[in-house]
């Protein structure tokens, strides 16, 4: 039989699920179709909190959310619990405090499916307890009953008929209209570019010629994830070293350049017709400008504090949601990628949002021989495997072909290496920079595939930014 031990208050992993129960009804509604009398967890106070979870959603359709304490104090009232089982819940439920956050921005799909495991995980230990008792008896017939009784605990989207129950449908609709990072305000126009492509499950890659803004663009969207809470892990694939991106991150924290110089700020954009022999461009061109002038080096306590401020003023944690793990050129696999994954929510209950790979192309392949196109192919599946698995937005970026250089705007035929990554991404963006773009620190996005959207590749989003401070998008233009 599994025990207890005295005064057991769950581990890390039961806590978290039980979070998950609390405030979030896509876990609530997936747990609760799979809930045995008597609970779940292996600890008692778990199984009583669950409990009480089940029953509010038969009740009300909702998770309990704010609700949950006076819901479990109105319990303990009413019940007349012992001592031992009101102080175990009030100790427990102060350890999960820092858990509970807001629910609706949990990684609800991650937590169910790390839910399965460990309830499979404690019903095999159940099993394995009756089994043996079973056997004790000598009774064939008592071992084939419980044989034949168990099953495996499952709660994953492919469980049972496609109707299912109204949660998964309100699970699949709703994700796509909450994207994990979105632009707003001065950046609207960015916002709009991007729409709802930035969401779970999907993987989105930026492609560009060298030295045109891939790793910018790849260290903005794992900032702007961060500013609003989305747990982000920042793998480096050799492109730069752990030192390199904190101090880009530093720089764009506190919006200056690491060196000294003199910055010119875009205020305002927009998108001009430009000629060139007989030929018409758009481009977008500042309205005007703010210049300032730095004299010395930025200064690491003066980056650190900057960062820290965006944390506490901006996103509002206490907690870092970023981590940053770099690796030296073509080692790093996603096989690694995927045992840190594990570590982190081992270790720091680190269930991420957004995964970011700078970059697939310079990815380690799997072992095995294979053909140089064939080891692309095999990254890009794996790399889109991890962001259904993880139930989390993966960005990547990848380097155009030589050819792209005569193109004003690049297509689906400027690929590098193998074109079946275009088969797995979700979506795979422009970055195209011609050479006066590139001393204003201008670009233009656009569309070179995307999955359950019209998209346009001639249709461009203008940027405006400051490469600097590695903000590539200050100004923004998405004209029809």
């Amino acid at each position: 039989m599994v025990r207890e031990p005295e005064n057991y208050e769950g581990g890390d992993v039961d806590r978290r699920i039980a979070a998950g129960m609390i405030t979030n009804k896509m876990v609530l509604s997936r747990i609760a179709s799979i809930w045995k009398p008597g609970g779940m967890f292996a600890s008692k106070y778990l199984n009583v909190i669950g409990e009480r979870c089940v029953r509010f959603l038969l009740k009300h359709g909702e998770a309990p959310k704010d609700n949950f304490k006076p819901l479990i104090l109105s319990w303990i009232e009413r019940h007349k619990a012992d001592k031992e089982i009101s102080e175990g819940i009030s100790l427990l439920l102060e350890h999960m405090h820092g858990e509970f956050g807001n629910g609706e921005e949990l990684n609800h799909g991650a937590v169910i499916e790390i839910a399965t495991e460990r309830f499979h995980y404690l019903d095999q230990l159940k099993y394995i307890d009756e089994l043996n008792r079973a056997k004790s008896t000598g009774d064939p017939e008592k071992i084939e009953k419980v044989i034949a009784a168990y099953s495996r605990v499952e709660m994953s989207d492919s469980d049972g008929s496609f109707l299912g129950d109204e949660s998964a449908w309100q699970q699949a609709f709703e994700e796509k209209k909450k994207p994990l990072i979105r632009f707003e305000g001065q950046l609207a126009e960015l916002g709009k570019f991007f729409d709802d492509s930035l969401e779970r499950e999907g993987l989105i890659a930026f492609q560009a010629l060298e030295k045109r803004g891939k790793t910018h663009w790849l260290m903005r969207l794992a900032y702007q994830a961060a500013k609003q809470r989305r747990k982000t892990i920042f793998f480096g694939a050799g492109d730069m070293s752990q030192n390199q991106v904190r101090r880009r991150l530093g720089a764009l924290a506190i919006r200056r350049p690491f060196r000294p110089g003199t910055v010119r700020i875009p205020e305002g954009i927009e998108v001009q017709n430009i000629s060139i022999g007989d030929k018409t461009i758009k481009r977008g061109i500042a309205t005007s400008y703010d210049e300032t002038s730095y004299d010395s080096k930025l200064g690491w306590q003066e980056s650190f504090n900057a960062y820290r401020r965006m944390l506490e003023n901006e996103a509002k944690v206490e907690n870092d949601p970023l981590f940053v793990s770099c690796w030296p050129n073509s080692t790093l696999t996603v096989r690694d990628m995927e045992m840190a994954i594990d570590r982190l929510i081992a270790r720091h209950d680190f269930i991420p949002d957004v995964i970011v790979v700078d970059y697939a192309d310079i990815v380690a392949p799997p072992p095995g021989r294979m053909e140089p196109r064939d080891q692309s192919n095999a990254v890009w599946k794996q790399l889109r495997a991890m962001s259904t698995k993880r139930k989390c937005l993966v960005l990547t970026a990848t380097q155009a072909k030589m050819k792209a250089y005569d193109a004003d705007l690049m297509n689906m035929t400027h690929f590098s290496e193998d074109k079946r990554k275009f088969a797995h991404a979700t979506g795979i963006i422009g970055i195209n920079v011609d050479m006066k773009e590139k001393e204003a620190g201008a670009c233009r996005l656009n569309w070179l595939a995307l999955r359950e959207n019209e998209f346009s590749t001639n249709r461009p989003c203008f940027c405006l930014g400051s490469l600097a401070f590695s903000d590539p998008c200050i100004q923004a233009a998405y004209p029809m």
